[in-house]
């Protein structure tokens, strides 16, 4: 998660398919982190596959991004 301190990259720790949509849809998470003690293979490989299907959802949610980008 030390990869958030730098303000072009927005990464956010996912462990189910929820998580995954939302840090697409609301947080503009441009980078996934996965937990390798609680994450098996085939769901793996399913957060990828959401996580690049899924697009940012701006509206409401471009503010409060914009917003956490600039602290950095």
């Amino acid at each position: 998660m030390r990869a958030n301190k730098f303000p072009w990259i927005r990464a956010a720790l996912v462990w189910n398919l929820d998580a995954v949509q939302l840090a697409r849809e609301h947080n503009n998470a441009n980078v996934l982190v996965l937990g390798s003690r609680w994450t098996e293979t085939p769901e793996a490989l399913a957060f990828v596959l959401l996580f690049s299907e899924t697009t940012f959802a701006e509206g409401r949610h471009s503010t409060r991004v914009a917003k956490v980008s600039s602290l950095l």
